[in-house]
């Protein structure tokens, strides 16, 4: 008799159990936090295929959902990046800095998020793993033509702020 094991997701061997684990809760977390909210961008079920993005920058917009209220935050910019064979993703949106790579998830229409966050305006964005506490998990996924999503879940399970991504104007 064989016994055929398959390899873990790299993005699993990667996140810590703490991440991979909000990630594993993410569709609870969101269907609870969406609740009353309508649209593609808080609909957990509207991702599409081809979820990669093109590298440049674009037009960030940060969303809050679930409890507390969220606070206004201002819009911001994205900045997708390629370093060797890897997506890098870089958000000037929202209430804190992000930054980190995009994994793929084998057989899925996402991507997966490993990254930092820092405190704006000039917080440093270390490397994921270095400091547990500045460590970032989301969802990525594209969400229309040209139109992304960023979905991270909070440390508490309560909210899932939503990043947004268009492509902003070539000047």
């Amino acid at each position: 008799m064989t016994v055929t094991v398959e390899a873990p997701e790299p993005w699993r061997q990667a996140a810590t159990a703490a991440d991979a684990t909000l990630l594993d809760k993410l569709p609870e977390t969101w269907a609870r936090a969406s609740r009353g909210h309508r649209g593609p961008l808080v609909d957990p079920r509207a991702g599409l295929a081809r979820a990669a993005p093109s590298p440049g920058a674009y037009l960030c917009r940060f969303v809050s959902l679930g409890f507390p209220p969220p606070r206004a935050r201002p819009d911001g910019f994205c900045f997708v990046g390629v370093e060797g064979e890897r997506l890098s993703l870089t958000v000037e949106a929202g209430p804190e800095r992000l930054g980190g790579y995009l994994l793929d998830d084998k057989g899925s229409t996402r991507l997966i998020f490993l990254g930092t966050a820092a405190p704006r305006p000039r917080g440093v964005l270390r490397g994921y793993g270095e400091d547990p506490a500045a460590n970032v998990i989301g969802l990525f996924e594209r969400i229309g033509p040209f139109r992304y999503r960023l979905a991270v879940p909070s440390r508490d399970g309560a909210r899932v702020g939503l990043y947004e991504m268009t492509p902003a104007p070539v000047q």
